[in-house]
């Protein structure tokens, strides 16, 4: 993945993955579709800070996934410790979407695991029309972030 030219503060966040026995198949690596998972946990530690579920569910806001995008560069295995590491660069206006990125390491070798990338937009859930603003609270916090 390209990166995009640096225009806004970067959010960083981290978490600790440990793959489950459910998400190994057969050759005992960790299933492609846990990763999509492990993506959305990230994105979410973001967005919760500035849209809580209950804001969202209030104000009928809806954050859609319109694309999502995965680099897989080594296998994950039960038993690993891998660090998920989810960027975002603060937009100084709202471009109608919100781009998360993902980087999927083993904690002990430090062995990039995967990449990705997902882009949101936000909907009004009651006409399914996009919204070109973000409501003023939940823009200010968006600004605030850390």
């Amino acid at each position: 993945m390209n990166p995009s030219p640096r225009r806004g503060r970067l959010v960083v966040r981290k978490m600790v993955i440990e793959p489950e026995f459910h998400q190994v198949d057969l050759m005992g690596m960790v299933h492609n579709a846990a990763y999509f998972y492990w993506f959305e946990k990230g994105r979410l530690a973001l967005l919760w800070e500035i849209l809580p579920f209950d804001d969202a569910i209030r104000l009928h806001l809806g954050l859609p996934v319109v694309r999502h995008v995965c680099d897989y560069l080594n296998a994950a295995r039960f038993g690993d410790r891998l660090v998920l590491t989810t960027t975002h660069e603060l937009q100084s206006h709202y471009e109608g979407r919100l781009v998360f990125r993902h980087s999927l390491v083993h904690e002990t070798n430090k062995a990039e695991i995967a990449t990705a990338e997902t882009s949101l937009t936000i909907m009004d859930m009651r006409t399914g029309q996009l919204v070109r603003d973000f409501p003023p609270d939940v823009w200010k916090r968006y600004q605030s972030m850390k």
